[in-house]
This record gives structure tokens, C-alpha cells and sequence, in this order.
């Protein structure tokens, strides 16, 4: 179980879907925080790498059914920009294809989203729970 490998997977899937990126300033596991925390620089962005993965193995395979947590970051005054950047998430990753390395890709569904308001009173923070399952090759 690889979970290097599904998280390389989904942010290409990401970075290389064009409605995911005419909304985003990018995608990170870990983004840089500017000086000033009240800057609006690197906002909206999406940020990945929280996964839960259990095994789905069967007699003849060995399996994952990894469940991946995708981040949405906004500063817009309402959580439209956030909700659209989800919804581009959704459609990038919702029953569509993954090239993981060393595995064949069984399905990808998005199990829950939601949007909060950031304690920081400025930011609105989207989270979104995604199902993989996966075999390995």
C-alpha cells in the first residue's frame, strides 16, 4: 500500500485538470505561508495528503481502499469560490481514472463535501473525502 504513489497520482490528476486550474493558484501537500498571515497571495488554493488506508485484499490480490482528504482555501467573502473549486475537484476525481504508480486503479468517489468558516474569521476552508480503492500490480 502505496500512499506516495495515490498522492502523486491525484495531484497530477489535479494540476493537469484545467477546471480544477483556472480557479486555483495551485495545489500543495504543504504550501508556503506568506510573512503576513492576513495576505491574500497564495489564496485560492487546494491542498492534499491526508489519507486513512486499509487494506481490500482479496485471495489473488493485494488491495487498498485508501480514504483521501482534498483541502480547498479561499478568501472570497462568500464560499461560492470555494464551493466552484470543489465542484471542479469533484468532477476531475469523481468515478474517474488514476495512473498510480505499481497499482491498477479500481474506482475513485467523492463520499463527503462540506465548507467552513477558518477560525481566522477571513479564510473559507472546504473539505472534501474521496474513496479510492486500488490493486496492486
Amino acid at each position: 500500500m502505496s500512499g506516495a504513489n495515490l498522492q502523486r497520482a491525484i495531484y497530477a490528476k489535479l494540476t493537469g485538470d484545467a477546471g480544477v486550474m483556472s480557479i486555483a493558484v495551485g495545489v500543495f501537500s504543504d504550501p508556503e505561508q506568506a510573512e503576513d498571515s492576513g495576505s491574500n497571495d497564495p489564496f485560492p488554493y487546494v491542498t492534499i495528503g491526508g489519507d486513512d488506508l486499509d487494506a481490500w485484499d482479496t485471495k489473488t490480490t493485494i488491495g487498498t481502499e485508501a480514504t483521501c482528504q482534498v483541502d480547498v482555501w479561499s478568501r472570497k467573502n462568500s464560499s461560492l469560490q470555494a464551493k466552484d473549486l470543489q465542484s471542479a475537484i469533484k468532477s476531475a476525481l469523481h468515478y474517474q481514472p488514476l495512473t498510480i504508480t505499481d497499482a491498477q486503479h479500481v474506482m475513485t468517489m467523492q463520499t463527503t463535501s462540506g465548507v467552513t468558516d477558518d477560525p481566522d474569521g477571513e479564510t473559507k476552508h472546504g473539505i472534501q473525502l474521496f474513496s479510492v480503492r486500488y490493486v496492486e500490480t
